[in-house]
């Protein structure tokens, strides 16, 4: 199968899954979440599944495992739906594709009276690399540990180990991993050196060996030598009632290198920069506070939903110029 990357900060690349991976990563999936699906095999259970088919989360969990499980799948087209209607008889739910903001947690909670439980993967990977334990309790904020048969390191930008606790880039290794990317040996032979994957994910482990997201190596900010992750700059303002959406981009300055602008969606016609400059104040240290706010009607997204923060680069440097212009 030839499964392609969402390609929010670049051309997507076809990732090249074996028949091997495909049914190996489901069977991980079997043997990490052990009785508690096992159960459900013969149990008539329905799936509902809001995703659309094309993501890879969809396509292995939403699909092949209801497949092969022999589940009802329930496609639903409208998320809306679930804001209108929450279902209230759900038993286990199950949140991928990006890490999830604590508001988004708690609310689900609320609406459903059902816990949802954190995964990590990428497409490189199959779908699944982490999961949060079905028999335990969940780590709230972490994206679970490493399912059979799958190894994860932290490491530096010259690839040494970094301790628990520390943040670098989420390096893996695993029967799931891809074959490589379509015509692609030079991004392949970047990505995937000596068997281990380097997905370009900002993550640390904790002393349980549970897995926290931070941000995409890409996204990264270096403002007056700091390494600055527009993850935690969103999730201080999307704690702002006045904010539905918003997504941070580095924009460059020739003091500092680069400062954060942030692109707001508002919840609240009356919203403006002041207020959401006080707020981030009062979370946040001087340089890591968004420079400008640009307030929009919607971000641009991917069909899958992700934000194309190339797309917002690109716009506020566009503007930045225009600033400096005479």
């Amino acid at each position: 199968m030839i499964q392609y990357t969402s390609g929010t900060t670049g051309r997507p690349k076809g990732a090249e899954i074996t028949e091997r991976n495909l049914l190996v990563n489901m069977t991980q999936g079997e043997h990490f979440s052990g009785d508690t699906m096992r159960r459900l095999r013969g149990d008539g259970a329905t799936s509902l599944l809001v995703l659309p088919l094309y993501h890879i989360y969809a396509l292995i969990i939403g699909t092949m495992h209801a497949t092969r499980y022999g589940t009802h799948v329930v496609l639903i087209l409208r998320e809306d739906w679930f804001v209108a209607k929450p279902p209230r008889s759900l038993r286990l739910c199950f949140s991928g594709a990006a890490p999830l903001a604590k508001e988004t947690r708690e609310r689900w909670r609320d609406l459903t009276g059902c816990p949802i439980y954190e995964g990590y993967g990428l497409t490189e990977g199959t779908c699944v690399i982490t999961s949060s334990p079905l028999h335990a309790e969940a780590k709230p904020g972490s994206v679970g540990v490493p399912i059979p048969g799958t190894e994860i390191r932290i490491v530096d930008d010259e690839g040494r180990d970094l301790p628990p606790g520390e943040a670098g880039e989420i390096v893996v290794r695993g029967p799931q991993i891809m074959r490589g990317y379509r015509g692609r040996a030079e991004a392949t032979a970047e990505t995937v050196r000596d068997g281990w994957l380097h997905t370009g994910d900002i993550g640390f482990l904790d002393e349980d060996g549970f897995l926290t997201i931070v941000d995409r190596k890409k996204d990264m900010l270096l403002v007056s030598g700091f390494n600055v992750y527009p993850a935690e700059i969103e999730a201080v303002l999307a704690a702002h009632p006045g904010v539905a959406e918003v997504a941070v981009v580095g924009v460059p300055d020739a003091r500092s290198g680069e400062v954060p602008w942030a692109y707001v969606v508002p919840a609240d016609a009356a919203l403006d920069g002041e207020a959401l400059a006080r707020h981030t104040a009062a979370h946040l240290t001087n340089y890591k506070r968004p420079r400008r706010y640009v307030f929009l009607d919607a971000l641009p997204k991917s069909p899958v939903g992700k934000v194309l923060r190339r797309e917002l680069r690109e716009m506020a440097r566009r503007e930045a110029a225009g600033e400096r212009s005479p």
